[in-house]
């Protein structure tokens, strides 16, 4: 006959806290209990593609992902296909008094409903994010799958391979402009082959801005830079012409140069706006202000 060790009160309490918790985890699932009268609880989306064309699988999970980003709402956060958040949120009612019961609706999670979706404009999302990454003719259609009390959508998106960079050709009519970006064009990011990418094409224009602003071009705005695209539907390419757009202001094409430096080591934002007389020093071109007898500073070390 086996003698069974009795539980001491510390083994007891832990029995019935993981008891507790195995409790609310079964019970997790009837989050979907209370819901509002007509209303069924959305479960997420689901993207699922489709192209005659053939795809390399990491192209495929590049795309999938892109699409993914559409997805809106986002559904309650789940745990192996429990919500235990959303029965939080759900236990404290429709109006909690108790500071333990509004505690319990702040820590909880509201339920994501059926009719927060709009899974048209959803659609039309999914295909503007496939069309950024150059899948110009992605078609997307939905699916809703209903239940007794969850809902879901499976978007599918008609896709082709994606449209890929033949040239770009620097169109831009400011001589030293254009010169400037040429100069530099063995850093661009956009190249012949690779997929077309509206993300790229910002970063580009950003990395031109830049360069331009380091060379005195300081007006200078990443939005002058225009990217003109010709598309080729035979072969899936693009082409771009940098252009400068219309109307930009006259400064923005200056190259703006150091005329003179002035080093003012006793320099107070407080005493800005009083007026100082201040002996200067001339050096190599450089005023200093100053005497200097009294300068923390010296001129030839620093030029």
């Amino acid at each position: 006959m086996i003698h069974r060790k009795p539980k001491t009160m510390t083994e007891s309490i832990l029995y019935k806290s993981l008891l507790m918790m195995m409790l609310l985890l079964i019970t997790a699932c009837s989050g979907t209990r209370h819901l509002p009268e007509g209303e069924k609880l959305y479960t997420g989306g689901v993207i699922k593609l489709e192209s005659k064309d053939d795809l390399k699988n990491s192209k495929i999970r590049f795309i999938k992902k892109t699409a993914e980003n559409g997805l809106s709402p986002k559904p309650n956060k789940s745990y192996l296909g429990m919500r235990p958040k959303l029965w939080i949120y759900m236990l404290a009612g429709d109006h909690p008094k108790s500071k333990f019961k509004k505690w319990l609706k702040k820590t909880g999670e509201a339920p994501v409903l059926m009719s927060q979706v709009n899974s048209s404009m959803t659609s039309d999302i999914i295909n503007a994010k496939l069309y950024n990454i150059g899948i110009f003719k992605g078609i997307t259609q939905f699916n809703i799958i209903e239940k007794k009390r969850t809902m879901k959508v499976i978007y599918t998106s008609t896709i082709h391979k994606p449209y890929t960079t033949k040239v770009l050709i620097n169109s831009i009519s400011d001589d030293s402009v254009r010169q400037l970006i040429l100069s530099r064009n063995d850093e661009t990011l956009i190249k012949p082959g690779e997929d077309y990418n509206l993300e790229k094409l910002k970063t580009e224009r950003n990395r031109m801005d830049a360069l331009l602003k380091n060379h005195g071009y300081f007006y200078f705005n990443p939005d002058y830079l225009n990217f003109k695209a010709d598309t080729s539907e035979i072969n899936r390419t693009v082409s771009f012409n940098l252009e400068l757009k219309d109307s930009i202001p006259q400064n923005a094409t200056i190259a703006y140069r150091i005329n003179q430096v002035i080093i003012d080591q006793d320099y107070s934002l407080a005493a800005a706006d009083s007026v100082q007389t201040k002996d200067t020093i001339h050096y190599q071109g450089t005023i200093f202000l100053g005497k200097e007898a009294e300068m923390e500073i010296r001129p030839r070390v620093i030029l």
